[in-house]
């Protein structure tokens, strides 16, 4: 983009195509996503322009459109936290039973009955580990990247060009 050019940020999403014939693999794949969260930012705009006097229900509409996924997709993570806390090992919430215990003993009569052997149980918790970490990591690479396009958005939309850290900070300041 030419130096005159850089407060325009209908010009950056008009160069889209030309752009993203350009790039190759992953930054393909930035390009695009980084196409499909300006145009919702841009739609955000557009709705506070045409709500402006609506203030309390322009909030609504932005919350149900875009802050109630956001926010669950944030929680994913902690839903899987639950599953530890009620099989703790050494201070359940619920006790479990697995399934190669002997049926006719009474230590298991409060008990729930899993459906896998121990052996499968042991398997399966390093698993589910890994698993949650995986999901935690992508949450929050998600959420910072979607703040970073923001910042650059909002970066586009004012004009300015390549900035130092703390003209940067104070940029973050403003917008936020």
């Amino acid at each position: 983009m030419k130096r005159n050019e850089l407060n325009n940020i209908d010009v950056y999403m008009k160069n889209y195509k030309h752009r993203y014939g350009k790039k190759k693999g992953l930054f393909k794949l930035d390009c695009y996503y980084e196409n499909k969260i300006f145009k919702k930012i841009d739609y955000i705009y557009d709705l506070a322009k045409i709500m402006r006097n609506y203030k309390k229900s322009f909030k609504k509409n932005i919350l149900q459109n875009f802050g109630y996924r956001l926010i669950f997709l944030s929680l994913i993570p902690f839903f899987g936290i639950v599953f530890p806390i009620l099989f703790n090992e050494k201070y359940p919430l619920i006790n479990v039973c697995f399934s190669s215990h002997t049926h006719g003993s009474n230590d298991c009569k409060d008990y729930y009955e899993l459906l896998f052997t121990e052996n499968k149980w042991k398997i399966f918790l390093p698993l589910y580990t890994t698993l949650l970490s995986l999901l935690i990591i992508l949450v929050l690479s998600i959420n910072f990247y979607i703040l970073i396009k923001v910042l650059k958005y909002e970066r586009l939309k004012c004009g300015k060009g390549k900035m130092s850290i703390k003209e940067y900070c104070r940029f973050c300041k403003d917008i936020y």
